[in-house]
């Protein structure tokens, strides 16, 4: 039985997590089983939806305008630089 990974860290709970699973898959391919594809084959538009609040939103965009970035550039640029892309 699978069990659970809890905390307070989020940072802490999601390392443990990717241990976790790295573990299983190496069970799953150790006992023979095939994995699925990638994200299933899934394909990207390139778009996503985010809802962060009016005061984020206002804060996001303010700080984007100050570094004289589109707000769409600026959150691109963050999360580039937070999976490291």
């Amino acid at each position: 039985m699978l069990g659970g990974v809890h905390g307070d860290d989020e940072a802490r709970v999601y390392k443990k997590l990717c241990q976790v699973v790295e573990e299983w898959i190496e069970i799953y391919e150790h006992d023979g089983g095939q994995l699925p594809a990638a994200t299933a084959k899934k394909r990207y538009s390139g778009k996503f939806n985010l809802r962060l609040g009016r005061d984020l939103h206002e804060q996001v965009a303010v700080t984007a305008l100050k570094k004289g970035q589109s707000l769409n550039k600026f959150c691109v640029n963050i999360l580039k630089r937070e999976i490291g892309f």
